[in-house]
């Protein structure tokens, strides 16, 4: 087997693809958040240049269900890894959050202005300058999932298969006293319920989709008979398919069996097998013809006998490989019955 060329690709682990007398092949790229389940297709060959695919989960902002598989050139996933996150994200989220507070403020639900609004008077104790309480929870909530991330790796050390960090659990909420976590919810609610808000919240809403290749206008296509299987069985049916496609036949094409040569003396035996199959596949196709006819007649019966005796029971000297012509011969002799292409 040829050697195949390392695609490049980002942040990439500098291993060559290695490929394994259980066939198995490992391609290594480093662990991305964005690029966790994947399988790569080869192929190449002594003087060809090789190709690379690489199917995997959808990457970024698409509309795609996360337990889709795509397929995307290897040396193209880059362009997809590097698009991931959406550049106006934070700008559009900033917006939103704009129309919801003027809401608010708008409604009396919260006073003060745009820049530093509060809570009205007696809706939660102590402090009531908003920005400076949720700031607090959040800052109280990024220290804890620090100290939780530190005690799950702790834990998982040495492990042969760690588990991953899937978070600690909690939210900004559990950060905040009883009185302001009640109000804020509150406001949430109200927010979410507001069909005038609802609209002018869709107005800041981005459109952006990660695409692949050089120019980034390449859509994340979905393999649809792949949709919701694991990597294994995704593998199991990408070589089903790739089997399939070369075993059948294009569309239109009729495949024949291979014709027998005409036996010499050298082989008359040879073709002793061929021509009773065939022989046997031509009376089936005319058994068939002339059930389906309403003139069936005695004497297309008194020939088909003939026929067969003269298949399988040649006469001294008459080969067996003949008895195809042979049977050519009996069928056009009948006059009643249609010249069929046999």
């Amino acid at each position: 087997m040829s050697k195949v060329n390392q695609p490049f690709r980002p942040n990439q682990v500098k291993n060559a693809v290695k490929f394994h007398p259980s066939n198995k092949a490992e391609v290594e790229f480093k662990v991305d958040e964005n690029f966790k389940e994947y399988l790569t297709v080869f192929m190449g060959g002594p003087g060809v240049t090789s190709e690379s695919f690489t199917i995997h989960h959808p990457i970024g902002v698409t509309r795609l269900d996360k337990n889709e598989w795509v397929s995307t050139r290897t040396t193209d996933v880059h362009f997809l890894l590097s698009g991931a996150e959406d550049p106006d994200s934070q700008r559009f989220s900033k917006l939103r959050d704009i129309e919801v507070l003027k809401f608010l403020l708008g409604n009396g639900h919260l006073v003060g202005t745009l820049d530093k609004p509060l809570y009205p008077t007696g809706k939660v104790s102590g402090e009531v300058d908003r920005n400076f309480r949720l700031n607090l929870a959040k800052k109280e909530l990024e220290k804890f999932d620090l100290s939780e991330l530190e005690k799950h790796k702790k834990e998982q050390e040495g492990k042969p298969k760690p588990a991953k960090w899937r978070g600690s659990g909690k939210t900004v909420y559990d950060f905040m006293a009883e009185d302001m976590k009640q109000y804020e919810k509150s406001l949430k609610e109200i927010s979410s319920k507001d069909p005038n808000l609802r609209e002018k919240i869709k107005i800041h809403h981005s459109n952006y989709e990660t695409l692949g290749g050089p120019s980034r206008t390449e859509p994340q296509l979905p393999i649809t008979f792949l949709k919701g299987m694991d990597a294994n069985r995704a593998s199991s049916q990408i070589f089903s398919k790739i089997r399939e496609m070369f075993l059948k036949p294009e569309e239109g094409e009729e495949i024949r069996p291979p014709a027998a040569s005409p036996p010499t003396p050298a082989n008359a035996g040879a073709g002793v097998e061929d021509s009773s199959q065939k022989l046997q596949t031509l009376e089936k196709k005319h058994l068939d013809l002339l059930k389906e006819s309403k003139d069936f007649s005695n004497r297309a019966k008194a020939w088909l006998e003939k026929a067969q005796a003269e298949a399988f029971k040649p006469p001294p000297g008459r080969k067996a490989a003949q008895t195809h012509e042979v049977l050519c011969e009996l069928l056009k002799s009948f006059p009643e019955i249609p010249d069929h292409d046999l």
